[in-house]
């Protein structure tokens, strides 16, 4: 059971894209996605947060939500939990094309994780993270979303720790553009509404 946490502390859960290498699901339909050559540390009845893109259509995604139905090996196989607007109707795209035109295997989308926020102030976030690929001191850019949300604006961060053992990133903002700083701002005002 997580634990209770006081009701005027509760933010906005932020996503945060740290513009990990991408995966190719080989398999797809709009409910559920597969790869084949996973490696990552994702199990049965994990909840993972990612973002698909499809070659054929540059500047489109979709934002997803996704619960790992089976894991064999490298194999991997989610359903969707959540799928943006966005995201539904390119997948409703590429998949009336993929019916018509070509065979589905020839278009298949690029995959990248977007993790969830634990916690994060203007000064810094807490990562649901379970790689260990990060190390203190590195620096990235990251794309940063309010859950659910295709409103995103890019930061700059710096690694404090990676805590693999309790499977947490802690990052500090090291530039924030002013198009983050009012999405962070807009999220805590939100905080406050029913």
């Amino acid at each position: 059971m997580p634990p209770v946490r006081d009701k005027r502390y509760t933010i906005p859960t932020l996503w945060i894209d740290l513009f990990e290498p991408a995966l190719t699901a080989e398999v797809w339909t709009r409910s559920s996605i597969g790869f084949t050559s996973y490696d990552g540390n994702l199990q049965d009845g994990d909840l993972f947060t990612g973002v698909f893109s499809f070659k054929e259509e540059p500047g489109s995604f979709g934002l997803f939500e996704a619960k790992v139905v089976r894991r064999e090996g490298n194999k991997m196989l989610a359903d969707y939990t959540w799928v943006s607007d966005d995201g539904n109707a390119l997948l409703e795209r590429q998949d009336i094309f993929t019916n018509e035109k070509v065979p589905r295997h020839l278009y298949t989308p690029e995959v990248s994780s977007i993790r969830r926020t634990n916690n994060w102030s203007f000064s810094g976030l807490l990562v649901e993270y379970n790689d260990n690929f990060l190390k203190p001191g590195d620096r990235i850019n990251a794309m940063v979303r309010v859950e659910k949300s295709s409103v995103q604006a890019i930061a700059q961060v710096s690694v404090i720790r990676n805590w693999v053992e309790r499977k947490l990133l802690a990052l500090r903002f090291t530039s924030l553009s002013s198009e983050a700083f009012a999405l962070l701002e807009s999220a805590i005002k939100k905080q406050g509404r029913p």
